[in-house]
């Protein structure tokens, strides 16, 4: 069908296919409203584009719609889980955003990784964290053995007292990270990632005994970590 539509409401108009065909485009869409640059139009085989003021805005192609921007957001037409999210920032990195594990459960996903989970229990929000439990220390006191990977670590062997773990860079402000050491007797020595301070230097270890825990602040970017309880 070829032609124009002159709707019944104010003056607007709806044009249907005058401008389509092969020259159908983000300034002339094939389904257009008003003055003719504002519409609906497929942009590529089997893609959907909506444009305004003759820009593409959003594409709709098999089960994604997503933002025009090439680090536009975008929404899967799939099945959300705790590690899948259907709700993407940027379209360019599909396995970060946010998904559901299940009815009334929210997940925050980086990397394919549930980082937070929300979840409704009798019209309270409960917030989880990924944890790593179970963890054995590198042998010897040294930079760089066991990298924590999480927001809560527990270790539970030490077989030696100074083995060692390691606090990931301090990457931004506000990075916390929280080490429980449930080791039967030694005491784990906690050191930060190349370059960063923990408060008796840089590089220096902090030792932390059997039973302790302490969690870290990130307070300076690639810097400094402050201990903020033990």
């Amino acid at each position: 069908m070829t032609g124009e539509v002159v709707d019944s409401i104010d003056t607007h108009s709806v044009n249907v296919g005058s401008q389509g065909g092969t020259g159908s485009s983000q300034s002339r869409p094939s389904l257009s409203f008003g003055d003719g640059d504002t519409g609906i139009y497929e942009s590529a085989d089997d893609t959907i584009s909506i444009s305004t003021v003759g820009v593409e805005r959003f594409q709709v192609a098999g089960g994604l719609m997503a933002g025009a921007n090439a680090a536009g957001p975008a929404l899967y037409n799939e099945a959300a889980t705790s590690t899948n999210p259907t709700l993407v920032p940027n379209k360019v990195d599909g396995d970060t955003g946010i998904g559901s594990a299940s009815s009334d459960r929210l997940n925050l996903i980086a990397g394919a990784v549930s980082g937070i989970q929300l979840k409704e229990t009798t019209s309270h929000i409960i917030q989880t964290h990924e944890a790593h439990v179970g963890l054995t220390a590198d042998v010897g006191s040294v930079q760089g053995g066991l990298p924590l990977l999480s927001s809560y670590n527990v270790i539970s062997t030490s077989a030696s007292a100074g083995d060692s773990c390691t606090l990931p860079a301090t990457s931004g402000v506000g990075l916390k990270v929280t080490i429980k050491n449930d080791a039967a007797a030694n005491a784990v020595d906690v050191f930060p990632a190349a370059g960063d301070d923990l408060g008796a230097g840089v590089n220096t270890a902090a030792s932390l005994a059997s039973g302790a825990s302490i969690t870290y602040l990130a307070t300076v970017v690639n810097s400094t970590w402050t201990s903020i309880s033990n």
